[in-house]
C-alpha cells in the first residue's frame, strides 16, 4: 500500500511538471504566433503605406504582395495575388533582362534609373530597386523572391537637371571670359599679317611667315572654339567608350586660359590609351569644376597667407590601378577640415562667400551615374586631393 502511494505521488508530480512544460511551450508559441500575426500586420502596413510602388513575387514570377501605389503607378489595374509579372507590360520594361538574373547571389544593380515616354508622349522617369529575398538552408542562403520597389521621380529628374545646367553655364561663363582673351591674340597676329601683306607680297621671307604662323593660329582657335562648343553645348546622357587621356586635354585647353596670370603651375602625368565607358560631356564637366574648385581653394591660401614665393603647384595624373582607372587632381590650396570635408558633396554647402554649393555635388552624381566612384582627401591648409575611379574598359 506504502509503494502504491508512493508511486502515484511520484506519477502527479511527474503530471503536474510535464502538464506545466506543456504549458509553458503553449504560451511561448501564441507569444510567438502573437509576435508573427503582428510583424506581418507591420510588414503589410509598411508596404501598403509606402509611397513607392511595390511588388514582391516569387522564383516562379508570380506575385505574392503589392500594394494599391502599384497597381496605379504601374498601370496595372488588373494586378492580382498569383498574377505573374510577365503579364505587366510596366514591369517587364522596367526590370528587362534582369528577370533571368533573380537567382543569381548578389543581384547586379539593385537600384537604377529608368527614362520612357508614355502613351500620351510625355517623359517619365522611375527610379527602380530590385531586393532578393532569402531563406537559410543547411546549404546556405536561397533565393526565394524578389521586392520591386519603383518610384516616380520624374520633378526631382527634371528639377536636378535644371540645377546642373544652371551650374554648367556658370562655368561656361567663366570659360567664355578666358578664352576670349585667348581667340583676340591670334585674331591679332592674323589681322597684323594682313594689314602688312600689301607693302610685303614680294618679300618672301614674309610669304614663309605667313605661310607657317597664320594657319597656326587659325588652328589654335579653331581647337579652343571646337572644345568649347563640345562642353558647351546640351546633348542626352550617352556612355561610350571615351579615351581619358584625350578628354582631360581638352578640359585642359579650355581652363589654361584661366591660369595664366596667376601663380599657378599645372603638372600633368596622364597615361596613355586608357579607356573608360562613360558620358564624355559629363566627364569634362566633372573635371572642370574640380578645376574650377582648385583654382579658387589655391587664391584663397594666397589671400589668407600672402603669395606664394614659387607658383602653387597643380597636379593632374591618370593613371591604372588594376582593373580601374584612376584619375587625380591635387592642389596646395587652402584644404578642408574634417567637419567640411563630411559635408563636401552636399548640395548647397559651401565654403564661399559667392558659391552656389553645386559643384562638387554635381560631380559626383555625374560620377554615380556613369558607374564610378568619388575619393577626397584634404588637411586644411595644406592639400586637397580628389580622385575619380572608373572600372577600365577594355575592347
Amino acid at each position: 500500500v506504502l509503494f502504491n502511494v508512493r508511486l502515484n505521488m511520484l506519477l502527479k508530480r511527474q503530471v503536474a511538471e510535464k502538464t506545466g512544460e506543456l504549458a509553458q511551450k503553449n504560451r511561448e508559441l501564441e507569444e510567438q504566433i502573437e509576435q508573427t500575426r503582428k510583424s506581418n500586420e507591420l510588414q503589410r502596413y509598411i508596404v501598403h503605406s509606402s509611397p513607392n510602388a511595390i511588388v514582391v513575387f516569387g522564383a516562379d514570377l508570380r506575385i505574392t504582395l503589392f500594394n494599391e501605389n502599384a497597381r496605379m503607378l504601374l498601370h496595372a489595374p488588373q494586378m492580382q495575388i498569383g498574377s505573374s509579372i510577365t503579364e505587366i507590360p510596366v514591369i517587364m520594361r522596367l526590370i528587362g533582362e534582369r528577370i533571368d538574373q533573380f537567382d543569381v547571389p548578389g543581384l547586379p544593380s539593385p537600384l537604377w534609373e529608368e527614362s520612357f515616354e508614355t502613351e500620351d508622349g510625355s517623359k517619365v522617369t522611375y527610379r527602380v530597386g530590385l531586393y532578393q529575398l532569402f531563406s537559410t538552408q543547411r546549404s546556405g542562403k536561397v533565393v526565394r523572391g524578389v521586392s520591386l520597389s519603383v518610384r516616380d521621380i520624374t520633378r526631382e529628374r527634371q528639377m536636378r537637371e535644371r540645377e546642373n545646367e544652371r551650374e554648367k553655364n556658370l562655368a561656361l561663363n567663366r570659360l567664355i571670359a578666358g578664352i576670349a582673351h585667348e581667340i583676340r591674340n591670334p585674331l591679332t597676329a592674323i589681322k597684323a599679317y594682313t594689314m602688312m601683306l600689301p607693302h610685303k607680297v614680294g618679300n618672301p621671307e614674309f610669304q614663309a611667315q605667313m605661310a607657317r604662323y597664320v594657319p597656326m593660329e587659325v588652328d589654335r582657335v579653331n581647337t579652343l572654339i571646337t572644345n568649347l562648343i563640345d562642353y558647351a553645348k546640351p546633348r542626352t546622357a550617352f556612355r561610350e567608350e571615351m579615351l581619358v587621356d584625350e578628354a582631360a586635354d581638352s578640359c585642359i585647353i579650355l581652363v589654361s586660359p584661366l591660369l595664366r596670370g596667376k601663380e599657378i603651375e599645372l603638372h600633368t602625368e596622364l597615361a596613355p590609351d586608357l579607356r573608360i565607358f562613360c558620358d564624355r560631356s559629363q566627364f569634362k564637366q566633372v573635371l572642370i569644376n574640380l578645376f574650377f574648385n582648385a583654382i579658387e581653394a589655391t587664391e584663397e591660401k594666397a589671400r589668407q597667407q600672402g603669395p606664394p614665393e614659387q607658383p602653387s603647384p597643380l597636379f593632374l595624373k591618370c593613371w591604372a590601378e588594376g582593373n580601374t582607372c584612376r584619375l587625380s587632381l591635387e592642389d596646395r590650396g587652402i584644404g578642408m577640415t574634417p567637419e567640411e570635408l563630411a559635408h563636401a558633396t552636399e548640395a548647397f554647402f559651401t565654403t564661399k562667400e559667392r558659391g552656389s554649393g553645386l559643384g562638387l555635388a554635381i560631380s559626383r552624381q555625374y560620377v554615380l551615374d556613369n558607374g564610378g566612384e568619388m575619393e577626397i582627401i584634404s588637411e586644411k591648409g595644406e592639400f586637397t586631393r580628389i580622385t575619380l575611379i572608373f572600372e577600365r574598359y577594355i575592347p
